[in-house]
Formats: structure tokens, sequence, C-alpha cells
């Protein structure tokens, strides 16, 4: 099998972790319990979108089983400026995975 396969075929897979996670990190901020049972269709239900944002950011994170969401996003930040909610998860940074990322790596 070809490497560049594997690579899409994990990637597709992370992709879908992350947006489970983010079912998950928007059911806690909610206050309520997430169903493991229902299905996510990740065409219809998830949105991935690429933004640019200025130092300083605005956002507070934590961590979870599959890297880093933002847990508060500052009124008036260049965060809230670039419509990052509360629940998102970051993906990348700077174009580079940061899937399993702690923290400390993503800041």
């Amino acid at each position: 099998e070809d490497d560049d396969d594997f690579d899409e075929d994990d990637e597709d897979a992370y992709l879908l972790q992350q947006a489970l996670a983010a079912a998950r990190a928007v059911h806690h901020i909610a206050g309520v319990e997430f169903d493991e049972e229902r299905d996510i269709d990740v065409m219809s239900d998830v949105k991935f979108i690429v933004v640019t944002i200025p130092l300083p950011l605005g956002l507070l994170f934590r961590e979870h089983e599959i890297g880093v969401w933002v847990s508060r996003v500052i009124p008036g930040g260049n965060g809230a400026k670039n419509d990052v909610q509360q629940g998102d998860q970051l993906a990348a940074i700077n174009g580079e995975s940061s899937v399993h990322a702690s923290i400390d790596e993503v800041a």
C-alpha cells in the first residue's frame, strides 16, 4: 500500500475523531451528556473552517484525548473577531496537524 494513501486514511480517521471530540466538547459546555450511540454525518453535522488569527488570539484552550479545543473566547479578542466559537477544535497550526498535541505544544 502506498504511504500517501495510508497518511490520507489516517488523517481522515483523525478528522472523524476531531468531529466526535467537538460534539463531546459542545455537550460538555452545555452541561448535557453526549449520546455515544448517535451517528455523526461528517458532511452535514460538522463544519471545517480554516481561519487566520493574529496574536494575541484571545482564546483559552483545554486538552482532551484528541488534542486541544477552545474552552473560552474572549469577547472583542482576535478569536471572536474571526468567528471562533467555544467548543471549536484545533486541527492544525500553520498547516501542520495539531491532532494529539498538548496545550504546551500549540502555545
